[in-house]
């Protein structure tokens, strides 16, 4: 009978691991689910993530809401303007490129939008802020902070694109 409990044995605990096992990942989509069904602690969380610099984290958490909310939605272009930022700002290696496409996505899409004058900033902002061994192209900049500023004179990012543009007098 000693000769049978052995395998007895590991029998049993390869079932109880396997039970441990199928029951964290039961866990784990049920969590992950779960967050997806609040995508504005999402949102939250990326913002976060992304003042702290952890740009791919903030990517990650920005599509991961983009992929669960309507795309006619105030809250898909808040996703959609945060992954803007993240590509546009992450270091070491910026993919402007995208992030300048996803701000001209919004102004396009979204004309109405909260995120429309905020991606008219950014990519102000893109064409002020050039490497150090390089000069903005200035009557360009300013035009860009002007017409954010004809078009929406009272939004905040207008007031910030107006600051920046008496600075490249």
């Amino acid at each position: 009978m000693k000769k049978n409990s052995a395998p007895n044995r590991f029998v049993w605990i390869c079932l109880a691991a396997l039970l441990i096992s199928a029951a964290a990942v039961i866990v784990f989509f049920a969590w992950k689910r779960a967050r997806s069904e609040n995508p504005a602690l999402e949102i939250e969380n990326a913002w976060l993530r992304f003042r702290m610099g952890e740009y791919k984290q903030a990517e990650k958490t920005f599509g991961r809401v983009l992929e669960s909310v309507p795309r006619d939605s105030e809250i898909h272009f808040q996703a959609l303007y945060g992954l803007g930022c993240a590509l546009w700002l992450k270091l070491p290696s910026p993919d402007k490129a995208s992030a300048e496409k996803i701000f001209k996505e919004i102004i396009r899409t979204a004309p109405e939008s909260e995120y429309t004058p905020w991606s008219m900033l950014a990519l102000a902002r893109m064409l002020h802020i050039v490497p150090s061994d390089q000069t903005p192209d200035y009557p360009a900049v300013r035009k860009e902070y002007e017409a954010l500023y004809e078009k929406f004179p009272n939004h905040i990012a207008a007031h910030e694109a107006f600051a920046y543009m008496i600075g490249t007098y």
